[in-house]
């Protein structure tokens, strides 16, 4: 593949955290249940908590591009075995995924595609708490130029 790799895989740590508190949560959940005549409201707060991270975790850490390359006309992106081609001119907007995760950057394009309408990539290999990724200012910049 030609061009420069953009993209840095998700750290071993935030998989193994994403297991641990899904662990916990639905441990905490059959305990809950298991115990005789007690449904309480603390089994609906771990069955929620354990579906509110599990979809927070598919967003930041498992549904994560493996790889985004810049190609100067194109990003080329790679996940789970699939490329795909987003030429600037099909991008909507590029941003921050949420506001705690700098180093994530959610690509909305403007029409589907086989990863659906975004996709979201790791931008640098730390954890930036109050400073963006270099390369967010300069892809924003090529998506409003094209």
């Amino acid at each position: 593949m030609s061009g420069e790799l953009i993209s840095f895989p998700a750290k071993g740590f935030d998989r193994s955290f994403a297991k641990l508190w899904l662990g916990f949560f639905a441990i905490a959940c059959l305990f809950i249940l298991a115990a005789e005549g007690v449904f309480s409201f603390g089994a609906f707060v771990c069955l929620f908590m354990l579906a509110v991270g599990f979809y927070y975790f598919k967003q930041t850490v498992w549904g994560l591009a493996d790889e985004v390359w810049d190609n100067g006309d194109f990003l080329l992106v790679v996940k789970s075995g699939q490329q795909y081609q987003l030429f600037f001119n099909q991008i909507k907007s590029i941003k921050h995924t949420y506001p705690n995760h700098k180093h994530l950057i959610t690509i909305s394009t403007k029409y589907n595609n086989s990863f659906g309408r975004s996709v979201t990539f790791r931008a640098e290999k730390g954890y930036p708490v109050l400073k963006s990724p270099k390369i967010l200012n300069s892809l924003q910049g090529r998506v409003y130029n094209a």
